[in-house]
């Protein structure tokens, strides 16, 4: 816990609000977006668990890598949270609009959704493999901060996809 103490006590005021403002963002209207637009309480829910997950999942990782490998979290790692809340959206993103362009058909069912969470789990691993990879090539000085978001971002493409199977009847 001290690792996020000593984080946030090197904050400015302005960062400490913008952060705060950006996670109740992130946590609130982002489900809430979901719900009108598909009427879904379930994928909704799927949508808060997916983004309240990743924040766990991360913070978890954070202060495993300061205490377990005496790693000193710099500014460099603040950008792992929003990288990883921007993948945890797309996904997200793209279950609301598979959902909303394919819910009207004659033979829809939750089924489909699934299915297509799985694709999209699958590609999109594919992408942040590939595009962190050659990040990882450009900038070898900030290698550790790319291997964790691309850890924490498989983490939690498949454990959204998880959600989705599990919850998703």
């Amino acid at each position: 816990m001290d690792i996020i103490i000593n984080l946030f006590n090197n904050w400015t005021i302005l960062e400490k609000v913008n952060t705060l403002i950006l996670i109740f963002i992130i946590l609130l209207v982002v489900p809430g977006f979901v719900w009108i637009f598909t009427k879904q309480a379930k994928l909704a829910h799927i949508s808060f668990d997916s983004l309240a997950i990743a924040g766990v999942l991360t913070l978890i990782t954070l202060v495993v890598t300061n205490l377990v490998f005496k790693v000193d979290i710099t500014y460099t790692f603040k950008l792992i949270p929003f990288i990883v809340f921007f993948i945890v959206i797309l996904c997200i993103g793209t279950m609301t609009g598979f959902y909303m362009q394919n819910h009207k058909q004659r033979d829809f069912d939750m089924t489909k959704v699934k299915a297509e969470a799985f694709n999209d789990a699958f590609r999109l691993t594919i992408s942040c493999i590939l595009l962190f990879t050659a990040f990882a090539v450009l900038t070898p000085s900030i290698l550790l901060p790319i291997l964790l978001s691309l850890g924490l971002s498989l983490a939690t493409i498949w454990l959204h996809y998880f959600l989705v199977f599990k919850l998703l009847k």
